[in-house]
């Protein structure tokens, strides 16, 4: 039987580990990372288990860090607020609202505190408010990326890797995580630390001095004054060659919150390191949560997502890729006069013939330049679009699956399978705003890249005039 950690004592292994730890270059890695925080020049504390896995050899902690991520995020932050260093002099730092907010705050708590009264834990200034960083845990190295479909029950809870498709993303908005209030009474400032997706606001004041008056009056939010941060729901699919013959593609949400959200787009394949949650039904939503009288209850089952800590791109595009590593190798084949043919060769090796073919989708995996008239700024498109014909059996299908294996940004479809609204985008229900939002279909998600659709001759009519501006204009 496993005990109960002690958080205090394993605080302090935290704090000696940030204030210890040395990188190879014999560089205090996370010391140097927080006098950024300090300086505000920086954001996140990226947190690698990789590291602290070094450091802590006797795994002390690291495996209560990996099964009960979210809690030991608390933990680690109150070790930052502990060790953070002061802002270098050196460095200009101005004040903005949240600092004179703080100062304020400060000075109001002192006069109007009353020496012999107990402190109301509502009034007090919660730490959450103050932070200007966020703790994210990067995986071990040693961890492989899990598929969506192997992630199971005995994960809630842990820190997971998990590997997919972006399907669809949200508007980024503002999430309330403190929310504060006034009294215009005793002038006593309320402070609500929010951990869910729906709260109860504050509606009364809980002070001594209004609860002897016995005062009704309600609180007043004060939205300048409370914390909010950026919020982004992200629909990660299963990559197609993970779907097991006949089963449908699974796909899970996931939570990105402050510096996380903007990272990526419909289409890009990803690795996410996160922790997976569970989201307690509604009684509204399962019928399992309501009493015998029809009223709410608890509910017996819950809906799970992914809390983003980091995102890593799989499939870079071309000008995201790092060419300085095969600059020698490009420069050398640069000079190969026979490199066309070699080229066009290497696709799809395993077929026999169909020089021309192949030699056609090379040039269409390089792409062209895009040209701009500098008399009236008209567009030139540099992309080819191309159509192949011919008898059943000709290996059509398996040039485009190779096509779609090479490409860095690649969606292969089919004609019968997609509509004009699966090809281009579909309308639907964003289940957590409940805003009508478009989701990108099989075009969008080509963006930039390739888009293969198989049987182009069993689309309807209707569908193939949806796709004529995407082959003339490049756009939609």
């Amino acid at each position: 039987m496993s005990m109960q950690p002690n958080f205090k004592h394993q605080q302090e292994i935290v704090e000696e580990f940030l204030k210890n730890f040395k990188s190879k270059r014999n560089v205090r890695k996370y010391v140097n990372m927080l006098q950024e925080v300090a300086n505000r020049e920086r954001l996140t504390v990226d947190i690698e288990l990789d590291d602290f896995a070094k450091y802590d050899k006797n795994e002390e902690v690291i495996h209560d860090i990996e099964r009960n991520s979210l809690r030991y995020v608390a933990v680690f932050s109150d070790a930052i607020d502990a060790v953070i260093p002061s802002a270098d002099p050196n460095t200009r730092v101005e004040e903005d609202t949240i600092d004179v907010l703080a100062d304020w705050r400060v000075r109001m708590q002192r006069d109007l505190s009353d020496p012999t009264a107990l402190q109301d834990q509502k009034s007090v200034i919660p730490s959450q408010l103050l932070r200007r960083y966020e703790v994210e845990f990067i995986a071990r190295s040693q961890t492989e990326a899990a598929k969506i479909r192997e992630i199971a029950a005995k994960d809630i809870g842990s820190l997971i890797k998990v590997r997919g498709i972006v399907t669809r993303i949200t508007e980024v908005r503002p999430m309330m995580k403190v929310a504060t209030y006034i009294c215009d009474v005793c002038g006593n400032e309320i402070y609500q630390v929010i951990n869910k997706k729906k709260y109860t606001p504050v509606s009364a004041c809980p002070s001594q001095q209004c609860q002897q008056n016995r005062n009704k009056r309600p609180v007043l939010a004060q939205t300048r004054g409370s914390k909010f941060v950026k919020f982004q729901e992200i629909r990660l699919q299963e990559l197609p060659h993970e779907v097991p013959t006949g089963h449908v593609p699974r796909s899970i949400a996931v939570y990105a919150h402050g510096e996380c959200t903007r990272h990526c787009q419909c289409g890009d394949g990803v690795t996410l390191h996160g922790i997976w949650l569970p989201v307690p039904a509604t009684a509204e939503t399962n019928f399992y949560g309501r009493g015998n009288g029809g009223g709410a209850g608890s509910a017996l089952t819950t809906n799970t997502y992914l809390h983003c800590m980091a995102i890593e791109k799989e499939k870079k595009g071309w000008h995201e890729s790092e060419e300085a590593d095969y600059s020698d190798e490009i420069a050398a084949m640069s000079v190969d006069a026979e490199i066309y043919d070699k080229l066009s060769a290497s696709i799809a090796p395993e077929i026999y013939g169909l020089d021309d073919v192949k030699k056609a989708l090379l040039l269409l995996l390089v792409s062209g330049v895009t040209k701009t008239s500098a008399e009236d700024g008209m567009m030139i498109r540099g992309d080819i679009n191309i159509l192949l014909m011919g008898d059943p059996g000709v290996a059509k299908s398996q040039l485009l699956k190779h096509l779609s294996a090479i490409a860095p940004r690649c969606v292969y479809t089919t004609g019968k399978g997609s509509s004009g609204v699966g090809l281009t985008a579909a309308v639907q229900r964003d289940p957590v705003t409940h805003d009508m939002v478009l989701e990108g279909g099989a075009l969008v998600l080509a963006d930039c890249g390739i888009c293969c659709i198989d049987e182009f001759d069993k689309m309807e009519e209707s569908d193939r005039t949806a796709i004529h501006q995407v082959m003339e204009q490049q756009t939609i």
